[in-house]
């Protein structure tokens, strides 16, 4: 995570992210070949998951050791940092919109110790829409960074705002999400939002305060 300066000349924190739709197709890619080497070491005694790490329990679709695990035992530092793919347990569990998983992460572990807590999970909730794993991660995470933009410069308020989330756009600027930060080309959510025809999304924003005369930095 870096530090940048947006046109407005106001600091913020930058990450870069694998796109959400390419790292689904990648992890659906994985599963299947982790499914084919199964078939071939198919017997009938019962597997041991217990040197297994949590974010591989998750993306392999294991649930039933994964929350066994969280519910009844202290989890280990190596295994709330284990990384799959880019991936740890939190930000795998918000990409596949596992709320359940992503409050017993953020209840049962120090999950501060993750260098993205704060924005990598909001980020793919909000871009996949998962409503109930966005309120968890909002209602659970102290100090979570609504302000964070992606490589693009876009904040999860931008994503919401272009792809018509619009319950989601609603909880962001409740908890707070600047309604006029602008991105590297100096679009707000407000110009995403009608570009992309969100009337709504429009409406909701302009009655936040979002400023209707804000000009783009780049114009075409």
């Amino acid at each position: 995570m870096s530090t940048m300066q947006s046109l407005a000349g106001d600091t913020r924190s930058s990450f870069k992210v694998m796109s959400p739709k390419d790292l689904m197709a990648q992890l659906q890619s994985k599963a299947k070949d982790d499914d084919e080497d199964d078939d071939e070491d198919d017997d009938e005694e019962e597997m041991d998951y217990s040197e297994t790490y949590m974010v591989d329990l998750l993306i392999e679709g294991n649930m039933v050791p994964l929350l066994k695990r969280l519910q009844t035992e202290t989890i280990s530092e190596d295994d709330l940092l284990a990384v799959t793919m880019d991936l740890n347990i939190l930000s795998a569990a918000a990409l596949y919109g596992n709320h359940k998983v992503v409050g017993l992460v953020l209840q049962k572990t120090n999950y501060k110790l993750l260098p993205d807590y704060a924005y990598t999970p909001i980020y793919y909730a909000v871009y996949n829409n998962f409503k109930r794993t966005v309120k968890v991660l909002l209602d659970h995470i102290h100090g979570i960074d609504l302000s964070a933009t992606d490589e693009y410069g876009s904040t999860t308020l931008h994503i919401a705002a272009a792809y018509e989330h619009n319950e989601v756009l609603q909880m962001l600027l409740d908890r707070g999400a600047r309604v006029d930060f602008a991105n590297e080309h100096g679009e707000t959510p407000l110009h995403k939002a009608a570009a992309h025809g969100n009337v709504l999304g429009v409406s909701i924003l302009l009655r936040n305060g979002a400023f209707v005369n804000k000009l783009t930095a780049v114009r075409t």
